[in-house]
C-alpha cells in the first residue's frame, strides 16, 4: 500500500474509533460493514479482481477516506452483503452532527413561492424552495428563517416543522428537516446565490407543474407533500 492509500486508510481508521456509531451493524438481511484488518483486506482484493475485469483502475477498491473537507467526507467501506458476498461499497457523510440542513416552503396567503435557481452540481436551473444548511451553533428553526431571510428576503409569521428527509438512501447520510413558513410579504432574492426570481403560484399550477416534470427538486417535492398532509395547502382537485 502505498503512502496516499496508506494516509486514507488510517484516517478511516480513526473515523471508526473516533465514531463507532458511523459502523454499527442491524441485526437482520442488512448490509454489514466490515471493521476486522483481515475481512478488510478480504473484502479488498475481491474488489479489486471485478476492478480488474472491467479494466478499471484497481484503486478503487481500497477501504478508506477518499475525501474529506468542512462539509462532507466519502468513506469506501469493506462490506459483506445480505447474500455473503464481499465487495466495497462508498458513502458520502454530511460533516454535521444531527441536522445536515433545512428546506422551507413560503406561503404567502393562498399561493406558495418557488425561486428559480441554477444549482452547481445538476448545471441546470430548478424551481424549489429556500434551503441550506443548519450551522454548528443554531437551531434548525433558526436556519429555516435565516434561510428564509437570506434567499427571498422575509421574515416569517409562522412557522411550521413538516418531517424530515434523506435524499438518496443509496449513497448519502445527509437528513434535512423541512418547514412550511407563512409569510406576508415577498422581499428580495439573493442573486449572488444563483437565484434570479421568484413566482408566486397557486396549489393547482404547482400541481401542474408537477404533472408536467417542471419540479424536480426533492426538498420541494417532500414539502410540498407533506404540506398537503397536514392541510396547510389543498391538494390539486382544491
Amino acid at each position: 500500500m502505498d503512502s496516499p492509500e496508506r494516509s486514507a486508510r488510517e484516517r478511516y481508521l480513526n473515523i471508526m474509533a473516533e465514531e463507532p456509531a458511523l459502523f454499527n451493524n442491524s441485526t437482520g438481511q442488512s448490509i454489514r460493514v466490515l471493521t476486522d484488518p483481515l475481512e478488510i483486506t478480504a473484502a479488498e482484493a475481491i474488489s479489486k479482481a471485478r476492478l480488474s475485469k472491467q479494466e478499471l483502475p484497481q484503486e478503487w477498491s481500497t477501504v478508506g477516506l477518499v475525501y474529506e473537507d468542512q462539509y462532507v467526507r466519502i468513506l469506501r467501506d469493506a462490506v459483506e452483503f445480505p447474500d455473503g458476498k464481499r465487495g466495497t461499497y462508498s458513502r458520502i457523510m454530511s460533516k454535521c452532527n444531527g441536522t445536515a440542513g433545512v428546506a422551507v416552503l413560503p406561503i404567502l396567503g393562498d399561493k406558495i413561492l418557488l425561486l428559480r435557481h441554477f444549482r452547481h452540481a445538476t448545471r441546470k436551473w430548478h424551481n424549489e424552495i429556500p434551503r441550506g444548511f443548519v450551522d454548528a451553533d443554531e437551531t434548525e428553526e433558526h436556519a429555516a428563517k435565516r434561510e428564509l431571510l437570506e434567499e427571498i428576503g422575509v421574515v416569517a409569521d409562522t412557522l411550521t416543522r413538516l418531517g424530515g428527509m434523506y435524499t438518496n438512501t443509496g449513497l448519502l447520510s445527509e437528513y434535512v428537516l423541512l418547514f412550511a413558513a407563512t409569510i406576508s410579504t415577498t422581499g428580495t432574492i439573493a442573486r449572488s446565490e444563483g437565484i434570479d426570481g421568484m413566482r408566486l403560484l397557486s396549489t393547482i399550477d404547482v400541481s401542474n407543474m408537477i404533472a408536467r416534470c417542471e419540479l424536480s427538486d426533492s426538498f420541494t417535492l417532500a414539502a410540498i407533500l407533506m404540506a398537503r398532509q397536514l392541510g396547510m395547502i389543498p391538494g390539486r382537485s382544491s
